[in-house]
């Protein structure tokens, strides 16, 4: 006998319904915000592959607190580990091009590159900065939006 659906069994079914709309919508905003779809509140760090070297980038977060002022780009500052002091020393720092933050960051070992990818959010995609290459001391090497690496379809 086929299974009826009645207003009793509806009414019964629907807080479950309701509950797993909720663990959706939960898990998902759960996922963004491990992503990184949440503003940083501070300052990113990324390490080299042999740990030698640091890159801090810190965004301009005045915004936050005062409205009314510009907002500048964010800096990045890169660390080079002294075996003789067992500490990190600053080489150098420096004004990266993003607008707000790079959405991803690689360092090379020894610093020799510094490789920043995209924009943060809502920029994403939409400035020349869709992969920025930098030597250590700042100097642009260069950089490529995403029509530059793609055709208009594959966009």
């Amino acid at each position: 006998m086929p299974h009826r659906l009645t207003f009793g069994n509806l009414r019964t079914a629907m807080p479950y319904r309701i509950l797993g709309f909720i663990f959706v919508v939960l898990a998902a905003a759960c996922v963004c915000r491990a992503y990184g779809y949440a503003w940083p509140s501070g300052p990113q760090f990324v390490a080299s592959a042999d740990g030698s070297v640091l890159l801090r980038i810190e965004p301009d977060n005045r915004w936050l607190t005062q409205p009314n002022t510009q907002r500048l780009p964010p800096t990045a500052t890169v660390f080079r580990f002294d075996a003789k002091t067992e500490s990190f020393q600053m080489v150098s720092k420096f004004v990266l091009r993003n607008h707000l933050m790079p959405s991803k960051a690689f360092i090379s070992n020894g610093a020799q590159f510094i490789v920043t990818l995209d924009d943060w959010e809502p920029e994403e995609g939409s400035t020349p900065n869709a992969v920025v290459v930098y030597l250590e001391t700042g100097e642009l090497v260069k950089s490529w939006s995403l029509e530059d690496i793609f055709s208009k379809k594959e966009i």
